[in-house]
């Protein structure tokens, strides 16, 4: 299996879960299962969303599990409004050549979707091979994408992965680095 989740019949991480709901903009991250599957996505979806007694309306898919036009078109088929997924897997850079959210358009329908694209520009898998594991450089790359995107009055959106955050010496290292692109962006 691919997915390394807690069961979400965890009343600990319910709780959790509906905790940072109550706080922050969450969503939905679909199993690998669900991505070739609508009616899973589906029940994942309903699942979080008895879970935050929220209707879940935002998504991202796991990396390369992107695939044109399926996952777009169930995860409309599905009531996702938001999706974060738009982004390269192995370089940081801007997939969609734009830095701000757009409605995607369906080639084989002739048509604009609902469904809003938030593209992101750096990956901390990227950002990390990039760096060569060097905070130092890391900020400066982050720093060139802010500046770009300030420029364009853009989203600066990163992928940031839980285990990049672990208790651990390269989860302090990035951890600090975190809140020193948070500083960059709200300069």
């Amino acid at each position: 299996m691919n997915d390394k989740n807690h069961p979400s019949s965890n009343l600990t991480f319910q709780k959790l879960m509906k905790h940072l709901s109550d706080y922050s903009l969450t969503g939905i991250h679909p199993s690998f299962a669900s991505n070739f599957n609508t009616q899973q996505l589906k029940i994942e979806i309903a699942r979080l969303g008895g879970i935050t007694h929220k209707e879940v309306v935002h998504s991202r898919q796991h990396f390369g599990m992107l695939k044109f036009p399926t996952t777009y078109t169930n995860l409309i088929q599905s009531g996702i409004k938001n999706d974060y997924s738009l982004g390269y897997t192995n370089i940081n850079g801007f997939r969609a050549s734009v830095c701000n959210s757009f409605k995607w358009y369906d080639i084989g329908l002739e048509q604009e979707t609902p469904l809003e694209l938030h593209p992101f520009c750096v990956g901390d898998v990227c950002l990390d091979k990039q760096s060569d594991s060097d905070t130092s450089k890391a900020i400066e790359i982050v720093a060139g994408y802010v500046k770009t995107i300030k420029f364009f009055n853009g989203q600066f959106i990163i992928v940031f992965h839980n285990d990049m955050l672990a208790n651990n010496a390269k989860g302090q290292q990035w951890r600090a680095l975190y809140e020193q692109m948070n500083s960059i962006v709200n300069s």
